[in-house]
């Protein structure tokens, strides 16, 4: 769990074929699980982070803080790129928590940031209890590479194709059938058919 994802620690960098990567840095405030943490790294009741991007259980202090608490951070990061804001502002700290634990932020789509399925991705990155939101990482990618597949784009920035390497990798156990045309024309619209098959419930996280 790392516990700050902001945009000052996601940096792009260039592999030796010069292909775009992002990586993750800043691993200061890390949590592998709590029989590694140390007293003198962390404490219960100890608010870490960067106050914008603090989920719901980090603002409160708790100790029990897992992954789901970086996929809030990384929905508040997809929100400030889209709309170039953060979804919850304030002018002095308290404000902020209150905001992050209480408010409701303002849907992307009314600040003129993506569409109504876009907004469901990043909305439910930002739900107040962590067993609202995304499972894992691995599912909040395979949502984004869906929405983009079905706008045309076959790759992601490192240049990884999005039907391969995302839809239909098998890591979380959502299967994504894609097929290149339409098994009726009259009745479907054109382009890649993409369809979903629920998990196994009880699978185990990535």
């Amino acid at each position: 769990v790392h516990r700050d994802i902001k945009p000052a620690n996601i940096f792009i960098a260039q592999d030796g074929q010069g292909r775009i990567q992002p990586k993750v840095l800043d691993f200061g405030i890390a949590k592998l699980d709590r029989s590694h943490v140390s007293t003198r790294l962390t404490q219960i009741g100890a608010v870490l982070g960067s106050p914008q991007y603090l989920s719901p259980e980090q603002a409160e202090g708790l100790d029990d803080v897992d992954a789901r608490s970086d996929i809030w951070s990384l929905g508040v990061v997809l929100y400030e790129l889209t709309t170039g804001a953060p979804p919850f502002e304030a002018n002095n700290y308290n404000a902020l928590i209150r905001k992050i634990l209480r408010d409701t932020p303002k849907p992307t789509t009314e600040l003129g940031a993506g569409d109504a399925q876009f907004w469901t991705i990043v909305e439910r990155c930002l739900k107040k209890e962590p067993g609202e939101r995304w499972e894992s990482m691995w599912e909040l990618g395979e949502a984004l590479a869906l929405w983009l597949f079905e706008r045309g784009v076959r790759v992601d920035v490192a240049s990884r194709s999005l039907k391969h390497d995302w839809l239909e990798s098998g890591v979380t156990g959502l299967q994504i059938l894609v097929t290149s045309e339409a098994p009726d024309a009259q009745t479907m619209p054109p382009g890649p058919i993409v369809t979903l098959v629920a998990p196994p419930k009880n699978l185990p996280s990535p």
